[in-house]
């Protein structure tokens, strides 16, 4: 497989490493450019550019696999171009959906595989000044996608309220209802005196929770006597990103979706946009 990395020199160079390390991989081109059809067959495009959706909507109409690495987009209308698109050019596009990827999450998807409720909250402190609008969606929209992807289920109903002072939104509050009666509940907040982050998933028999900054799971399951039973696991998140390589990799050579494909980008998008309209 040959494969182009697309983007500045210093990026392209640290993605280069994972690649070199797999067997499939024969070539690998750095370059800040899409080559042209034939120079090869799959692109790693590292962009967080506006132009990012067009860059790759021209990469899966050139007929190349393609991974973008970026921020979860939540443009409708281009996502739905790409979908269609890499449809019918029977090309796979990964998105870089991080809590996807981490070993943590995917051992915990083992364990649970359809969680009846997932509850999410996660705080950073204001270092300056508060997150733009931009980077405030992006802290959220991770964890939206987490939940969209984990329920595999129809979106029933969303209920949303935003912290604020006057006009300044501080942090956010969803609560997501799912047709198979599972509840999602997302709480974020911008002022906090110190970070936390943690996912917390129950199916009855057991709950999970995942400190997400430390990257260790709490399994609690029933014991005798009506004791809780407690078991830790620690992960190692520095390679989350090669394993996101790998699973890329598979999805071309198994000719399967990718773990967070375009339809998962574009149904990320579609409720992420339904909670800016209930929020205006």
């Amino acid at each position: 497989m040959k494969v182009a990395i697309v983007g500045n020199p210093e990026r392209t160079t640290a993605w280069e490493k994972h690649l070199r390390k797999l067997a499939a991989i024969k070539e690998v081109i750095l370059t800040p450019e899409l080559p042209e059809p034939g120079e090869a067959s799959t692109i790693i495009l590292l962009n967080n550019s506006p132009e990012n959706l067009s860059l790759l909507l021209n990469s899966v109409k050139n007929g190349f696999h393609s991974y973008l690495v970026s921020n979860l987009p939540t443009d409708i209308e281009q996502l739905e171009k790409i979908y269609r698109a890499s449809e019918e050019a029977n090309v796979r596009v990964q998105f870089s959906h991080w809590p996807s990827y981490t070993a943590s999450s995917q051992w915990v998807r083992q364990q649970i595989e359809q969680p009846e409720l997932i509850q999410i909250k996660k705080d950073i402190q204001l270092v300056q000044n508060k997150p733009n609008e931009q980077e405030f969606h992006n802290h959220w929209i991770d964890e939206l996608g987490f939940v969209l992807k984990w329920i595999d289920s129809i979106t029933h109903n969303i209920e949303t309220k935003s912290l604020q002072i006057e006009s300044e939104i501080v942090g956010i509050n969803i609560t997501i209802r799912f047709k198979n009666s599972s509840i999602a509940s997302i709480q974020f907040y911008t002022l906090a005196e110190e970070s936390y982050h943690h996912r917390i998933l129950s199916n009855h028999q057991s709950v999970i929770d995942c400190n997400v900054i430390k990257q260790k799971v709490n399994v609690h399951t029933a014991g005798l006597q009506n004791r809780i039973l407690t078991k830790g696991y620690p992960f190692d998140p520095a390679e989350t990103a090669g394993r996101s390589v790998i699973q890329f990799i598979k999805s071309i050579q198994m000719s399967q979706q990718p773990i967070f494909s375009p339809y998962d980008a574009l149904k990320t998008a579609k409720t992420f946009n339904r909670i800016q309209k209930l929020l205006k």
